[in-house]
């Protein structure tokens, strides 16, 4: 179960309660193509926000203790985001999509073949104004895979870069704070 907080913020609880803050921390493993996004001992609960979920390929979710296989800090299980190659792209796609609360969001794909080398790239641009005062968010994700044969071994290259600006809604303090909403 992941639950959706303000924003891009998220809650995770595989085979466990729904755990916040450092108590979050080694419990879950977050993998992009099989490689941790975060290094040991560097913990965000909301971390699923860094990864190009909207245009991957598919999600794996394992539940439990993860194996020696991943390393640690996958006491609770794993979420791998598996991106696509690029011979899995479309040569050229757009998806744009609109809702309420000033959202909107664009996507991008495409690849171009050379022989035995491909590069696949993927990305989206998404605003939302926030259902409530100030809980809008920005984001850009972007993802590129390089392929190719060195003598006659599969290379792969990846890159994903991501950039949130997000207002989280909720932490209003001191005297008529209230005020500064208006």
């Amino acid at each position: 179960m992941i639950q959706r907080g303000s924003g891009q913020e998220s809650l995770t609880a595989i085979r466990s309660p729904v755990l916040t803050g450092a108590g979050s921390c080694g419990a879950f493993l977050f993998l992009e193509n099989g490689v941790p996004i975060r290094p040991v001992g560097f913990c965000n609960v909301n971390v699923l926000y860094e990864v190009n979920t909207e245009q991957a390929r598919a999600i794996e979710v394992l539940r439990g203790p993860g194996s020696a296989l991943y390393g640690s800090s996958a006491m609770h299980g794993t979420v791998n985001v598996i991106q696509p190659s690029p011979q899995e792209r479309p040569l050229l796609g757009l998806g744009v999509d609109g809702g309420p609360s000033n959202y909107w969001r664009v996507k991008v794909a495409g690849r171009q073949d050379w022989g035995d080398t491909s590069l696949g790239v993927a990305g989206l641009y998404a605003n939302d104004g926030g259902w409530r005062a100030v809980s809008g968010y920005h984001e850009t994700k972007a993802n590129a895979a390089l392929t190719s044969r060195w003598d006659t071994t599969p290379v792969r290259f990846d890159l994903a870069v991501t950039s949130l600006d997000q207002q989280t809604a909720g932490f209003i303090t001191g005297k008529d704070a209230y005020r500064s909403l208006e």
